[in-house]
């Protein structure tokens, strides 16, 4: 790192993957995963786009015809205020002819603004970009199948701001390296 740093750059946090077995007895029940995919702590609100991705790799036991359910949940601030962001749910069903399956968002439809006596909104909104200063993204991942059945699934998030100018940088200090990227 220049300038002695010795930590990680802040963006290190602002996404990963994560990939993990799941399992399910059956129809009866299910396995439930979760895991924090991002955290963003930045220094001022800022406009941030997004990808957020769901792989059901490999079923690896059981109902070849399993589904698994991803949800996204973010929730957003500043300052002292946040609002939790639900991404509509992901649904991939297994076909083993196909292989892995893989989707990702780079957008998703908003729940529809109704409020009592007005005229109901008849176009979808769709959140391309959102403001935050912190951003804590997780996954929920519902496996479900006919059988017990197991499968490896991953899950991504990450973030990136509209507009990134560090205010060292007008001093020529890059403690995060960033003159040295391809």
């Amino acid at each position: 790192m220049n300038d002695g740093h010795k930590s990680l750059p802040p963006w290190h946090m602002w996404g990963s993957s994560e990939t993990f077995n799941i399992s399910t007895t059956g129809p009866s029940g299910f396995n439930l995963f979760q895991k924090q995919l991002a955290r963003v702590d930045y220094g001022r609100p800022e406009s941030w786009g997004f990808i957020l991705a769901a792989e059901l790799g490999s079923v690896l036991t059981g109902d070849v015809n399993l589904t698994a359910e991803f949800d996204f949940k973010l929730v957003v601030g500043i300052g002292r205020s946040t609002a939790t962001l639900v991404v509509p749910r992901i649904l991939i069903l297994a076909n083993p002819a196909l292989g892995n399956r893989t989707f990702f968002c780079t957008q998703f439809l908003s729940p529809k603004f109704e409020a009592v006596g007005a005229t109901p909104d008849p176009y979808d909104s769709f959140v391309r970009d959102f403001c935050a200063q912190s951003i804590n993204a997780s996954v929920s991942v519902f496996l479900n199948a006919n059988i017990a059945s197991s499968a490896s699934i991953t899950a991504t998030a990450m973030f990136a701001p509209k507009n990134h100018i560090r205010p060292e940088w007008y001093q020529g200090k890059f403690p995060g390296n960033e003159t040295i990227g391809t």
